[in-house]
């Protein structure tokens, strides 16, 4: 009979399968919205590094999966990840956006749809995926069972149907189930240049304390939070309103975006993305609702005035297709990047560095 490990000895034999852990390379991925490039990084086109867990969280119709499948649009349309696998894990079959259309040719031809049965399959699926080159969406994390709990409905079902009552809890450790495979997988991530983006769903806090108690709870327990590099939350704001036939009309939302956990340079700041069910993220229009809040440019009447127009004014409608028709994107990215480090300079504490 074999001898029983001591406590100890099962932590040292715990802590020696866990994978050493690799720095991240400097980010070279867009997170496919200049504004939150800039949120997370200070610099626009490089957010996400090879190697980064990358979570989503939020209300439904928040934009999680649509963020989630912008990145992996960055990366099909970038010569650094032409070997890697694009692969979504859609638990939900919620993600039907037309992939051609809304993410481009390039990604739609590479983009692989896996199924798994539970969140015991997940991890396996995800620890044979990752053994190569992959960029892979989890949508969502919510979306399976662990199949010890699955295997209890089955077994309930059967007592039921024999008049016998079901004995026991559904043991939904989803909880453990994240710890004990994050741990391993994460930090294999580097090793093969490898990025996951996985999202969750906000639900209702029904056990509220008290009445300042959170009003949304992210299911799947706290290590998820732990492992992630950026965390990002979605929130839906106001509408975005057009009159059509003398009728306002909501065409789109202000989606509020807050980078919650960073690792890239740690700063946790959040704003205001604008997003149309016909067109996606609004890149540009986002980038002139950020300026204009924070007084960069400014507008008399609803007429924008910018510095590569000529001094000559517009609406704003008539400023976004200037900038497009014109491939005026790159002026428009100096501004952003110009304001934004005024904006940032105006947050720094300066004081003498304690160490030299």
């Amino acid at each position: 009979m074999a001898k029983a490990k001591k406590p100890l000895e099962e932590l040292q034999a715990a802590i020696s399968e866990v994978p050493k852990s690799i720095a991240l390379a400097p980010p070279d991925l867009s997170l496919g919205c200049d504004l939150l490039d800039l949120h997370v990084s200070g610099k626009i086109g490089q957010a996400v590094s090879p190697g980064t867990f990358l979570w989503l969280h939020g209300p439904s119709g928040s934009g999680k999966s649509f963020h989630a499948k912008t990145v992996m649009a960055e990366a099909a349309n970038s010569d650094i990840y032409r070997d890697h696998r694009f692969v979504v894990i859609d638990g939900e079959n919620g993600s039907n956006f037309d992939t051609a259309k809304f993410f481009g040719r390039r990604l739609a031809d590479r983009m692989e749809l896996v199924e798994v049965e539970s969140l015991d399959h997940l991890y396996d699926k995800l620890d044979e995926i990752f053994a190569e080159p992959a960029i892979v969406i989890v949508d969502s994390f919510d979306s399976w069972m662990p199949q010890a709990a699955k295997k209890k409905l089955e077994d309930d079902k059967k007592r039921r149907a024999e008049g016998k009552e079901p004995d026991g809890d559904y043991g939904m450790a989803h909880g453990k189930i994240h710890s004990n495979r994050l741990r391993l997988l994460i930090p294999s991530l580097s090793k093969t240049n490898s990025i996951l983006a996985g999202i969750s769903q906000h639900r209702d806090n029904v056990n509220k304390a008290n009445p300042y108690s959170p009003k949304d709870v992210v299911p799947g327990g706290r290590a998820i939070k732990f492992w992630s590099h950026i965390e990002i939350e979605t929130q839906i704001g106001t509408k975005i309103k057009r009159k059509i036939n003398g009728v306002d009309t909501p065409i789109g939302d202000n989606i509020v975006v807050k980078v919650v956990k960073n690792r890239v340079n740690g700063l946790r700041l959040s704003f205001e993305e604008q997003f149309y069910p016909t067109l996606g993220i609004d890149n540009i229009g986002t980038s002139l609702s950020w300026l204009e809040a924070n007084k960069y440019i400014t507008q008399t009447s609803g007429r924008y005035s910018l510095p590569f127009l000529c001094d000559k004014s517009y609406y704003r409608e008539e400023v976004i297709s200037k900038i497009e028709d014109g491939n005026l994107e790159n002026e428009l990215r100096s501004i952003l990047e110009q304001g934004y480090s005024d904006y940032m300079s105006q947050m720094t504490v300066s004081r003498k560095s304690r160490y030299e």
